[in-house]
């Protein structure tokens, strides 16, 4: 079966360079070559969807090498490295599509918050669990 590091790192690559082009062309789009400005939230949105993105993508990436080579179940691989990748593409696109209003008591939760909640459950489940099974498979070893 082929690998399915090899699999979610070409597909996270390709999310990578997705978000990468947002940040880009609104840079252009508004003239700022660096940092961003309170007028341009959606730049803020974009850079803030690029950021995390890069600081979940490279520890699950190192840790699904791990399980897939030291574990071997490959079922089990396929699923988290799936269950991370529509976490990521969910954040994406909740960050990117409309801002998450920052919520007054009794305020019903937007959907773009509701889907970011939902993405970064996904994330750091795929996250959790690789780390624990890492942990299991040390221990019995």
């Amino acid at each position: 079966m082929p690998s399915a590091t090899l699999l979610f790192a070409s597909l996270l690559t390709l999310l990578y360079l997705y978000l990468t082009w947002q940040v880009i062309s609104r840079r252009r789009e508004y003239r700022t070559p660096y940092g961003f400005s309170d007028q341009h939230p959606d730049l803020e949105r974009a850079i803030r969807a690029h950021g995390n993105f890069q600081e979940y993508t490279p520890l699950f990436l190192i840790l699904l090498f791990l399980f897939e080579t030291e574990v071997q179940l490959d079922w089990l691989s396929y699923l988290l490295g799936t269950l991370f990748l529509l976490g990521r593409i969910s954040h994406a696109c909740s960050l990117l599509s409309v801002e998450a209003k920052r919520l007054k008591r009794g305020e019903r939760l937007s959907i773009a918050f509701r889907l970011r909640f939902f993405a970064m459950a996904q994330t750091l489940t795929a996250l959790t669990v690789l780390a624990i099974l890492l942990l299991v498979h040390f221990a019995l070893v």
